[in-house]
């Protein structure tokens, strides 16, 4: 590896093949008669069409691969510089690896003159505020070949992210967008006509910077936030956006964040995150049919005297959700042996059986381990499953973190379903699953 104030051999494949490029252009040399002769009788693969094997291509996952068949032979060159999809990432933290990493991408880049359009680009690295320049080209080389799919993953541990160009906001061919560690600042109307889905991970976004993206975005299907800090309201009018996740796993900003969400058109819901950090008030979310909630609690000293809010707060998102037809409970990380009273009153089941009469479908996640006897969960699967009416299938995902015997299924785990499946069931038709 090198040190700082040493030259690093770019020529060199640096174990993921870099170099690969320059040899490809110094192989375009005078070949003797004999290697003549030997391409002439090419295999069966060489003699198709070059967009045909430009499409077998792209099922290869690593551009890098896919540069790597211009060694086998003259005809095959720079066949890969037809490729219409890029997808690109260096996981190093080393910055003089990243630094051959991005000339790399943009010699690579240029190379693919020949692309009309490229269907995807994607770019997953360390960044660093030196190499701003170098993202812009290649988003503009994008955006030039009118790129469908747009993945720019920026990881930073600086206060210098990398912010998105002007010329991307305008960009009307997107269809699908992931943005991570990046500064969206739009100054610019937000024209993304064809975008169907939209991920923004780690960016602090204000309700206006998202008032102003889902305004340019009238055919949006899919929304995902991931730790989007900064956003207090969330206001989504398009009946077109029916997907939403919300997720919020904020390590080191732990002051209390919430957000209020307006989405009465979405009909899938999902939202996860720490309890003692995170709070979600759904104040309008009347067409979901589909919820998913999966909250994590840390165990600490005074864990159990957070316990009476934490209830509050999940009692208010099942009063929100009693009229969903299919409610998916992740781990609610209460590590202890619960008393069916403590079970019963963290969900506040008892005094809100409206809540479940209807639902036709339960799935419970990371439904307990078996050092804890089945607890707090099977407590809750038991008064799920005599109070779900109409109830057709229960589905549990057990989990036993140690103790693995073929067919993987420990004893007390297998205890554990035995329980499950003798509990009385309000619905004749119910049918439990544990896996």
């Amino acid at each position: 590896m090198a040190k700082e104030g040493e030259s690093v051999d770019d020529d060199s494949d640096y174990d993921t093949g870099f170099g690969l490029i320059h040899k490809s252009v110094k192989s375009n040399t005078t070949i003797s008669k004999e290697e003549e002769e030997e391409e002439i009788e090419e295999d069966r693969l060489s003699a198709l069409p070059d967009s045909l094997i430009v499409h077998i291509l792209s099922f290869l996952d690593d551009i890098k691969d896919v540069i790597k068949t211009c060694l086998l032979s003259k005809r095959w060159q720079f066949i890969w510089t037809d490729t219409s999809e890029i997808d690109l990432c260096e996981n190093s933290f080393d910055f003089y690896r990243n630094r051959i990493f991005v000339d790399w991408v943009g010699r690579m880049l240029s190379m693919c003159g020949n692309v009309i359009q490229l269907n995807k680009f994607s770019v997953d690295f360390w960044y660093d505020e030196c190499f701003y320049s170098d993202v812009n080209l290649w988003v503009n080389i994008a955006v030039n070949r009118k790129v469908k799919d747009v993945s720019l993953i920026c990881h930073t541990l600086k206060k210098n992210l990398y912010e998105m160009p002007q010329m991307l906001y305008s960009h009307t061919s997107l269809a699908s967008l992931t943005i991570c560690s990046c500064a969206m600042a739009p100054r610019v109307a937000v024209e993304w006509v064809s975008l169907k889905s939209l991920s923004i991970n780690q960016v602090k976004l204000s309700s206006c910077v998202m008032e102003n993206i889902l305004a340019g975005c009238p055919i949006l299907e899919v929304l995902n936030l991931t730790t989007c800090r900064g956003l207090k309201r969330l206001k989504i009018c398009s009946p077109n956006l029916t997907t939403l996740l919300i997720e919020d796993w904020e390590v080191y900003d732990r002051q209390k964040y919430t957000l209020d969400i307006f989405a009465p058109y979405v009909r899938d819901l999902t939202i996860s995150g720490y309890v003692e950090t995170t709070q979600f008030r759904l104040r309008d979310i009347s067409s979901v049919v589909r919820a998913s909630l999966h909250f994590y609690e840390e165990i600490t000293q005074n864990w159990t005297n957070r316990l009476p809010i934490t209830m509050s707060y999940m009692r208010q998102l099942l009063e929100s959700l009693k009229h969903v037809k299919e409610l998916e409970l992740g781990p609610q990380c209460i590590e202890k042996h619960d008393t069916e009273e403590l079970a019963a009153t963290y969900l506040n089941i008892k005094s809100n059986l409206d809540l479940i009469f209807h639902m036709k479908t339960i799935t419970i996640n990371s439904f307990t381990e078996s050092v804890h006897d089945g607890e707090p969960m099977l407590t809750l699967a038991q008064i799920l499953l005599n109070s779900a009416r109409v109830l057709e299938n229960m589905v549990i995902y057990a989990e036993d973190l140690f103790d693995y015997l073929p067919p993987y299924i420990s004893p007390g785990l297998a205890e554990i379903s035995k329980t499950v499946i003798t509990f009385p069931r309000a619905s004749p038709e119910a049918v439990i699953v544990v896996c």
